[in-house]
């Protein structure tokens, strides 16, 4: 596996495991019962599916582009990970 996808794939398993703190958020902000009015509204898993569907649009999007742009990744992408992975 190339230094790139290897670094790609490291990225994607961090935030993927960082959506199990964010499930835990939801739930500690949004699980309440609703107020005391006669609608009742349920947001729970509103920031959860959110960061979801966010995620997996990045992930689809990147890893398309490091597939054609593979010189291109390696020189110029993921600026910002090149502080945590020398």
């Amino acid at each position: 596996m190339k230094s790139v996808w290897r670094k790609h794939l490291l990225i994607c398993l961090v935030l993927g495991l960082l959506a199990i703190p964010i499930y835990f958020l939801d739930w500690a902000l949004l699980g309440g019962s609703g107020g005391g009015n006669w609608i009742k509204l349920d947001f729970r898993g509103l920031i959860f599916w959110s960061y979801i569907t966010l995620l997996a649009v990045q992930v689809t999007l990147s890893s398309i582009a490091l597939l054609l742009f593979p010189k291109a990744g390696a020189r110029c992408g993921f600026t910002w990970a090149r502080w945590f992975f020398p």
